[in-house]
């Protein structure tokens, strides 16, 4: 930012030039630009800080910014008919109104778009909040309602929400009209009148129920015990236990299907054939005798979860497989030998025995290579093989690679570096490229042609800067034998070999005897402005003299014709002259 400064004093006999004026009201102009005018910071040259903004060209604003350095506030106050009403101020608290329950936050036009805080928000009135409300962030949040609602309590969509949760329940629920409830799940139910009808009592979990007299049509029993009962006593009936226990005898007459879990303690014989409809779990050892079938479909599955414990063996040798084509199986780990007379890798030729001849290779793909005939073959053929190169000079080389290694060696400014497969080769720092920035040090360039050149050292010689384009050069010390052609700023050591003629002027022209001469014969004592001090005029000398010189002055000087009042003519010539001067 530009602030004002004086440019320039003056005394009193001083030469004011244009320049001196120009400086001045420059500065003036620099300080009120609108970008780059003086800030008003309170620092030196930029202005006092301001601590008002108000109406502009008035004498007194009505609405106005204020800084009360007193209280610590900036406030605000607008025109309201004709008189400046402080309306809100800011304080180190925050943004507080001047004068209680006056002025609003937004209106019913134009409103604030999002509100954010951190603390509390108190509110006396009525709160209307449009659109969707969120209450709170996470569970841990609480809400509290000290009033009473005064509206339904509807959910958005119909049987997506829940009023509390198995974790968090509601204590007690009154209401007084009908509560239309599709599933009751009640630990405790009290019902002292009515009827319940069409209802499953009991449905998912086993329910107590105690009557004086149940009378049902059918009847699921899911817990408890029946005691001293006759199940289908005098017509035979179908039931259906999750768990029935016989003291005694357990005498079933007809079919029986057990569709769940048979518990037998003792030992159990079955004349017949024992078909499980369900699951069957044996919680000990099973021994099964004679020829045994697991599944009658394809689509049946055997999982084996424990280890196997004895050899695998087919009951007949090259008739069964292990996996089919489309159903393998994915990994085999096998500790010992895999005995396998014929081994198809993917599609290919089955292989059926391993080639260990080392003079000679198989006619057909059913077999596979050693790794002593591989390994001898190889080292037969690298043996037998050499890398012919040639370089810039030198003629053709070879390289035996059995036996010999290829050395690619740096030479001035190229250096190699070998890594992994990769040998590198680049240039070091003391070679000079095209993009790079380097130093170049006692070196020779002929005749070149520099774009742009930075010299931070040293000397340049016999070299004309800018000779058929003009250069601009800028140093701290240039130095010159012929002269230089066109401007320089700096200061300028010498200047004996240049006349004003190699000199071009601007405004204010260079001093020589000749313009003095010229401008100083054009005036006149016209030209002047006087003081106190008067110049020297004939007229005015006549005058002084015709003043003072009267009859009286004469009869008082006692003349007589060699003398005047005593004293010669050269006296009074004197005297005379030295008065004139003094009258000036």
């Amino acid at each position: 930012m530009a602030g004002f400064t004086r440019q320039s004093t003056y005394s009193d006999g001083d030469i004011i030039q244009s320049a001196d004026s120009n400086d001045e009201f420059d500065q003036l102009v620099a300080s009120f630009n609108a970008l780059t005018g003086h800030k008003h910071d309170g620092t030196a040259a930029e202005g006092p800080i301001i601590g008002f903004l108000g109406d502009p060209g008035v004498g007194t604003a009505l609405n106005k910014i204020e800084i009360d350095s007193t209280n610590s506030r900036i406030k605000l106050s607008i025109d309201e008919s004709t008189v400046s009403v402080e309306k809100f101020y800011f304080e180190s608290s925050g943004l507080v109104p001047a004068i209680n329950n006056n002025i609003d936050l937004g209106s019913s036009e134009f409103k604030f778009k999002d509100g954010y805080f951190a603390g509390d928000l108190t509110v006396d009135g009525n709160i209307v909040l449009g659109g969707d409300i969120l209450l709170g962030d996470e569970d841990t949040d609480t809400v509290t309602f000290a009033a009473g609602v005064d509206s339904s309590f509807i959910p958005t969509f119909d049987d997506s929400y829940d009023l509390g949760s198995d974790a968090k329940q509601w204590r007690d629920l009154y209401v007084n009209g009908l509560a239309n409830v599709d599933n009751l799940i009640a630990n405790n139910v009290s019902i002292t009148g009515g009827s319940i009808n069409g209802t499953v009592i009991g449905a998912t979990t086993p329910a107590a129920v105690t009557t004086t007299n149940l009378v049902a049509t059918t009847a699921d029993i899911n817990a408890g015990t029946i005691d001293n009962t006759v199940i289908g006593a005098t017509t035979p009936v179908a039931g259906s236990f999750t768990n029935a226990t016989a003291s005694g005898t357990l005498g079933v007459i007809g079919n029986t299907t057990v569709g769940g879990t048979l518990g037998v303690t003792g030992a159990t014989t079955l004349s017949s054939t024992l078909g499980v409809v369900g699951n069957q779990t044996n919680t000990g050892n099973l021994t099964v005798n004679g020829n045994t079938t697991l599944g009658n479909a394809a689509t049946d599955t055997v999982t084996v979860t424990a280890d196997v414990a004895s050899n695998l063996i087919p009951s007949l040798d090259n008739t069964y497989d292990l996996g089919a084509s489309g159903s393998e199986w994915r990994n085999l780990w096998v500790t010992g030998t895999a005995n396998i007379d014929t081994l198809t890798i993917g599609t290919s030729t089955g292989i059926t025995s391993i080639d260990t001849d080392l003079t000679a290779v198989s006619a057909s793909n059913d077999t596979l290579a050693s790794a002593k005939a591989i390994k001898t073959y190889i080292d037969t053929q690298v043996t037998a093989q050499d890398l012919d190169f040639q370089a810039d000079t030198g003629g053709t080389l070879n390289i035996d690679l059995d036996s010999e290694t290829l050395t690619i060696a740096g030479g001035t400014g190229v250096e190699t570096v070998g890594s992994g497969n990769t040998v590198t080769v680049s240039i070091d720092s003391t070679v000079a490229t095209l993009t790079g920035s380097q130093n170049l040090t006692n070196k020779t360039i002929t005749a070149p042609t520099i774009s742009s050149v930075n010299v931070t050292g040293g000397t340049i010689n016999n070299t004309t800067l800018g000779s058929t384009t003009p250069a601009t050069v800028r140093g701290t010390t240039i130095t010159a034998t012929t002269g230089f052609v066109g401007n320089v700023t700096g200061t300028v050591s010498s200047i004996a070999n240049h006349t004003t003629t190699n000199l071009t002027e601007g405004s204010n022209l260079y001093y020589t005897a000749a313009r003095f001469n010229t401008a100083f014969a054009g005036k006149s004592t016209s030209d002047l402005t006087e003081t106190t001090n008067l110049y020297y005029t004939a007229a005015r000398a006549n005058t002084a003299i015709d003043a003072r010189v009267t009859q009286t002055y004469v009869n008082d000087l006692n003349v007589d014709a060699a003398t005047l009042n005593g004293k010669t003519s050269t006296d009074i010539e004197a005297t005379a002259l030295a008065l004139s001067i003094a009258l000036g």
